[in-house]
């Protein structure tokens, strides 16, 4: 985490609020003092930065790109716990169903940790 913080800091593609929760998120991995709920809360700022609504809990993503899909990642902080769960397919499609699929299994994993 601290060499995406990095990158994302040298990019110089944030705004002073978000360079400000960047820094703050930097300052708590170096206190080496994360606890499951601050843990969560730098997960739900890094997908801030990538452009997502702040507060969301939970993100899917598209290896490499939506374009050129080689996987789907599901993912999400809650309560503490993270959780994540890919799909691959040499033939993967990013459709409702897809998305559906990998958001399914993680509501699915999440549940049967008993979050």
């Amino acid at each position: 985490m601290p060499d995406v913080i990095n990158q994302l800091r040298l990019s110089g593609a944030l705004g002073p609020d978000n360079q400000k929760k960047l820094d703050d998120a930097a300052e708590l991995l170096d206190s080496e003092g994360v606890d499951p709920a601050s843990a969560c809360e730098l997960f739900s700022v890094m997908v801030e930065q990538a452009q997502n609504k702040p507060g969301m809990t939970t993100v899917v993503n598209y290896i490499p790109t939506r374009e050129d899909p080689q996987a789907i990642t599901a993912q999400s902080c809650i309560y503490g716990v993270y959780s994540s769960v890919m799909l691959t397919s040499a033939d993967l499609t990013i459709d409702d169903a897809t998305t559906n699929a990998a958001t399914n299994a993680l509501a699915d994993l999440v549940r049967d940790q008993d979050v």
